[in-house]
């Protein structure tokens, strides 16, 4: 779990109409000491289209493993297996 603190922007870009909100990449990234992470693996806070993503951009990063969240088994369908 990332928890990001002192968040300098918070740049929510919905999903279209009909579309899931999976992330099959992201970007994490630290420039001028500011730490960015967005939800696209090509994403950069310079881009011309940097807008079209869902980003957040904050002064402090920290993070935990939380893996017994998680839990035996897989969540994501059918036929899901114990770990």
């Amino acid at each position: 779990m990332l928890l990001k603190t002192h968040v300098v922007t918070f740049h929510l870009q919905p999903s279209p109409e009909n579309y899931d909100s999976i992330i099959f990449g992201a970007s994490m990234l630290c420039r001028d000491g500011t730490f960015y992470w967005a939800d696209d693996a090509d994403w950069s806070p310079e881009s011309a289209k940097r807008d079209e993503s869902t980003w957040i951009a904050a002064k402090k990063l920290s993070w935990r493993d939380v893996s017994e969240w998680v839990g035996a088994h897989l969540h994501d369908g059918p036929g899901s297996a114990e770990i």
